[in-house]
């Protein structure tokens, strides 16, 4: 919905792409999810948490995107125009010894599952591809 809206804007009043709508989400000091409105392209994911009440004690990792198609980031990334959300995720739990991956077109790359195998502490043992 907010692609058609931007394209319209775009055309109709000829506004160049200079904010998005954002979705921010997870251990956050305030509400758990919150919508942000004209956020300006450039704007680093700390000034948007903060804008959202700011970090919660205890996060995993920071996700621009969602849960497995997304990438983590960091505090001084910026917003770019393909930021839909961002996720201060929960903290890893300790995963098995060993771990194998099922890397798939509709999911998570492998490079995203080597970082969540990573984050518990699991080595990866085999990686299988789906199609």
């Amino acid at each position: 919905m907010e692609t058609l809206q931007r394209m319209a804007a775009a055309v109709d009043a000829k506004k160049p792409l200079i904010d998005k709508d954002l979705t921010v989400a997870g251990k956050l000091n305030g509400p758990e999810v919150q919508i942000f409105h004209d956020m300006p392209l450039g704007m680093a994911v700390s000034d948007v948490l903060e804008r959202a009440g700011g970090l919660g004690k205890e996060y995993g990792e920071l996700i621009m995107g969602g849960p497995f198609m997304g990438k983590r980031t960091t505090l001084d990334a910026p917003i770019v125009k393909t930021t839909g959300g961002i996720i201060a995720a929960e903290t890893f739990l300790p995963g098995p010894e060993k771990i194998g991956l099922l890397v798939c077109a509709c999911g998570a790359d492998e490079k995203r599952l080597r970082e969540m195998a990573a984050s518990m502490g699991a080595v990866v043992a085999g990686v299988a591809f789906c199609k």
